[in-house]
């Protein structure tokens, strides 16, 4: 008795002394899932900081202005990396949420001896607590999406 399965890209039969698994996918087809060097999103990254930092430089005349630029540029962009937006979101709702359970104050700002504007910190502790929470769910879908 021999049974035969047959897929895409693999083949099982049994009987006859016949392999249980054999792949049939070429290696070809692997490689090309495989991102390249120039797909990462470090590399895209850099590479725009690097010629914003350039042009900022050359702009400025400045060696020092430029460099700053490319690393600020560099981590900026490094930071909205599509792949790792559950990490964005949930270190935004995490500061969030550790500011909201500062303590509470409340102030009058003045500028030449005139009342300008009244600010007021006055929130809930909840909503801080519940900032907090949500920050770590999303640190948890983060996790499972790598």
């Amino acid at each position: 008795m021999s049974v035969n399965i047959n897929g895409s890209n693999h083949n099982i039969t049994t009987g006859n002394n016949s392999p249980i698994i054999v792949n049939k996918s070429n290696k070809k087809k692997v490689q090309d899932n495989l991102e390249k060097f120039y797909q990462k999103w470090w590399f895209i990254s850099l590479f725009i900081g690097c010629v914003g930092g350039i042009i900022i430089g050359l702009n400025l005349n400045s060696f020092i202005i430029g460099l700053f630029s490319t690393i600020t540029m560099w981590l900026i962009i490094l930071f909205f990396n599509p792949k790792r937006r559950f990490m964005r979101i949930g270190l935004l709702t995490l500061s969030m949420g550790t500011l909201n359970l500062l303590p509470k104050f409340s102030g009058l700002f003045t500028i030449s001896k005139e009342n300008f504007m009244i600010f007021e910190h006055n929130t809930s502790d909840i909503l801080g607590i519940f900032l907090i929470l949500l920050s770590g769910y999303l640190f948890h879908l983060d996790y499972q999406q790598k």
